[in-house]
């Protein structure tokens, strides 16, 4: 093989040790959920979407955060009504402007 093809397998072959690097670092996979052979692949096709939207975020945002931060922040805020891409760009800006929602139209479980 020509020293340019032997280049580009190890460009590739070093993307995926990079991928395999994040998945240990940020992703629960020590320990399943489940004992099935499915139940381990949607735990690890969960992960692969998990991995693929945290880094179109990352693509959309300009301020540059280390992966390991941007999924501990994506983390933290999953079940907050902060707008995630305005956060990312300006925290201190973002949490100034924040406006909890109303809850006029929401409705009781138990009538009071």
């Amino acid at each position: 093989m020509s020293p340019i093809t032997i280049a580009l397998i190890y460009k590739k072959r070093w993307q995926i040790e990079c991928l395999f690097k994040r998945f240990k670092q940020n992703y629960p996979l020590k320990y399943f959920l489940g004992d099935s052979q499915n139940a381990i692949k949607i735990q690890i096709w969960c992960a692969l979407i998990t991995d693929l939207l945290i880094k179109i975020v990352k693509n959309q945002i300009k301020r540059k955060w280390s992966f390991s931060n941007l999924a501990s922040i994506i983390r933290l805020h999953l079940m907050t009504y902060i707008n995630i891409l305005k956060f990312l760009e300006a925290p201190e800006k973002a949490l100034l402007n924040y406006m909890p929602p109303e809850y006029e139209h929401q409705l009781t479980l138990f009538p009071t």
